[in-house]
């Protein structure tokens, strides 16, 4: 389906640039310089994320989820304690808008008005550039507004089902939710870590009835991360990191930082392991919340016995989230430095659970349980 949408996206690009020279021509406008042209597709790309993102946006509001981000390019608009803040995310030429549901009643219309309404505003946006296109007096603005007509198609095309790992197109998730049952479902768990991070229930208080599916051996590699984090936050640690195992199993580029992270924590706090942690925390992203990293980071001095640097890390850590909204996640995160902290003054080795070789045994065959070379 990705080199489908490669070919549509050539063939459309082709055919608009030849409409709208023709009608450049009939209305009498010269071409514009290839400086220029090159400056407006900049401002075109722009206005195509913030339309169609404010699209997701209007939605998310009006079915009553909670806003968390907006990311337009390498800038985001964050909730925080404190309200709403700019941050740099990273550099990225890609956009995205995240909410929270906040029950689990009504979901399935609920998030079909969600997904949908970015196409759509891309839509309207395309037919409102094309009104100004065409009623244009100068060559300037006739091809200005044409560009962003062109653009905004784009948002559009968004409707195909296309992506990989997490990263899927509005369409995929359209799909999805059409076919309802499992993959119904499946969309539901997905967007558990976004309640925890909008609203005050924490992983461990997820819903059984999405949660046992995959605790009985079902789901994909995202839902097995998500069933690590539930289980570490009902205080099985090593159950849980039989899950994240088997997420890590076959890593894609698209994989949150938050996978590899959770593997330099569980290896540093659990198995004292600093060398295998070490090289997790390094091969991780840095898309995260910054608690998440320096949680990782005190882990790894933890094993290494740098005991004064984890107290700083850990520090860090509480300040950090300090600053962010309150949420289950933000509890959840609270009692696991806290658990560090314990660990720390009590100066203890490696605390094995009797299970813990067995719940390594559940892991399919070839899992490298030491982290990436």
């Amino acid at each position: 389906m990705n080199v489908l949408l490669q070919v549509v996206l050539a063939a459309y690009v082709w055919w608009s640039l030849g409409v709208v020279n023709r009608m450049s021509h009939v209305l009498g406008f010269t071409r514009p310089s290839l400086a220029s042209r090159m400056l407006m597709m900049a401002a075109s790309a722009v206005v195509l994320l913030v339309v169609h993102e404010c699209g997701h946006c209007l939605a998310g509001r009006a079915v009553g989820w909670r806003f968390l981000r907006l990311r337009i390019g390498p800038l985001g608009l964050v909730r925080e304690a404190k309200g709403l803040r700019i941050r740099w995310i990273r550099w990225d030429l890609g956009g995205g808008a995240t909410f929270a549901p906040t029950s689990m009643d009504g979901f399935a219309t609920a998030d079909l008005i969600f997904t949908a309404a970015g196409p759509l505003a891309s839509l309207l946006g395309m037919l409102v550039f094309e009104w100004l296109a065409y009623v244009a007096s100068t060559a300037y603005t006739f091809w200005l507004f044409s560009t962003m007509a062109q653009w905004a198609f784009l948002g559009v095309l968004s409707l195909l089902p296309a992506g990989s790992g997490l990263a899927m197109s509005d369409g995929y998730w359209l799909w999805e939710l059409l076919r309802g049952g499992d993959q119904g479902e499946r969309r539901q768990r997905y967007m558990l870590c976004n309640m925890a991070h909008g609203t005050a229930v924490r992983p461990r208080d997820w819903p059984g009835e999405l949660m046992s599916p995959v605790l009985a051996g079902g789901g994909d590699r995202h839902e097995w991360y998500i069933a690590y984090v539930h289980l570490m936050d009902a205080g099985e640690p090593h159950a849980a990191f039989a899950w994240l195992l088997k997420a890590l199993e076959k890593p894609q580029k698209s994989d949150p930082p938050e996978y590899a992270l959770e593997a330099a924590y569980y290896l540093g706090v659990y198995r004292r392991d600093a060398k295998q942690a070490g090289k997790w925390l390094g091969s991780a992203g840095k898309d995260t919340p910054k608690w998440v990293r320096l949680r990782a980071q005190a882990a790894v001095a933890l094993a290494w016995g740098e005991a004064d640097r984890a107290r700083k890390l850990v520090g860090d850590a509480e300040r950090e989230l300090g600053a962010a909204f309150p949420c289950g996640s933000v509890e959840c995160e609270r009692a696991r430095l806290r658990d560090l902290l314990d660990r720390l003054d009590a100066g203890t080795a490696a605390i094995q659970s009797p299970h813990a070789t067995a719940d390594v045994r559940v892991v399919p065959a070839g899992v490298d349980v030491c982290g990436p070379s």
